[in-house]
């Protein structure tokens, strides 16, 4: 695991920005999801059973809410894998993969 990914849960963006943005600033919020906040947590409660991930003895899981930002982020911008993964602290192929997979596949 590379170093900068090793902090994500104090590092990653969407706990220094978005948490802030959903907070102080829900048009810029709106604007970079292209969802609402109202949207965004309605849409999460009805995918959390879905993408939902456990920890394991290898691995912590990636949040639900996280997963969901990635993936509005990857539609709503088209920013690159490793711009994503970057932002969020996470491996390029632990679950940024798996997310552009299920879009380009349709489900």
């Amino acid at each position: 695991m590379q170093p900068i990914l090793r902090k994500r849960d104090e590092l990653h963006v969407r706990k220094t920005v978005t948490f802030r943005m959903r907070q102080r600033f829900p048009q810029l919020y709106f604007r970079l999801f292209r969802f609402s906040t109202e949207h965004f947590d309605s849409l999460l409660s009805l995918l959390r059973p879905f993408i939902t991930k456990h920890d394991t003895a290898f691995r912590q899981a990636v949040p639900a809410d996280m997963s969901l930002s990635v993936t509005l982020l990857l539609l709503a911008t088209g920013d690159s894998l490793t711009t994503l993964s970057l932002l969020f602290r996470m491996g390029k192929f632990q679950s940024l993969r798996r997310v552009q997979v299920n879009i380009r596949d349709g489900g």
